[in-house]
């Protein structure tokens, strides 16, 4: 089945704005979980190894572990390669998205379908670092999610990133031993018109990232 199938499934969609939410440890295992607050706890997170090579990260459909995984994240060969994305709640689609490295950027690029029936389309979408005030309502430092466009009539901004429009922006907090941090849905992210598949797509690439970076720091800061 490819991105571009038609029969996209109802599923609940996720929060437009989340914290991530660590609950008390059951069995000695913590819980994290996706929520608008702490009384609002919507999706659980399921993380892999600890291992910056083998970083596995799962965003389930229901508040618990064993509920049925809405997007599934594998990164086997570090971030300089590529990062596949299964959507088990949607169909049996997958994503890759890959990491390019530079002194002066790093950025994470994908492409996947978007939208709905007849107006299904494939566009393409950058994480990058956030410019000085561009994720205020995330946190102090962060990524953006660039809308680069289509390959055909649908393209909607140039791929210059002064062109492009953001449409998710994500903030990771550092100071935490576990994973952490803010996301948001932001312009056409936000308003519903790329899908919920997207949604997924944004969220869980969003903390793939932000796992691997994690690990990253904390391998560096001991060896």
């Amino acid at each position: 089945m490819s991105y571009l199938d038609e029969k996209i499934p109802t599923i609940t969609p996720l929060p437009p704005k989340f914290h991530i939410f660590r609950t008390k440890p059951t069995l000695g295992k913590k819980l994290l979980r996706i929520g608008q607050t702490e009384t609002q706890l919507q999706n659980a997170i399921s993380l892999g190894a600890d291992s910056w090579k083998h970083c596995g990260t799962a965003i389930h459909m229901g508040p618990e572990r064993d509920s049925p995984k809405a997007a599934f994240a594998v990164n086997r060969y570090g971030l300089n390669n590529k990062i596949i994305v299964t959507f088990p709640a949607f169909d049996d689609s997958s994503v890759e998205m890959r990491g390019h490295w530079g002194l002066i950027r790093t950025t994470f690029d994908f492409e996947m379908g978007v939208g709905f029936g007849a107006d299904r389309h494939v566009e393409r979408f950058q994480w990058r670092s956030a410019k000085k005030g561009e994720c205020q309502s995330v946190g102090r430092r962060g990524w953006k999610l660039l809308r680069l466009g289509g390959f055909d009539a649908h393209v909607v901004k140039g791929g210059k990133e002064d062109d492009a429009e953001i449409v998710a922006l994500w903030s990771t907090d550092y100071c935490t031993n576990y994973l952490s941090g803010n996301f948001e849905l932001v312009g056409a992210g936000r308003s519903g018109v790329l899908g919920d598949q997207w949604t997924y797509m944004a969220a869980v690439s969003a903390l793939t990232i932000g796992k691997a970076l994690r690990t990253m720091t904390t391998t560096a800061a001991v060896s």
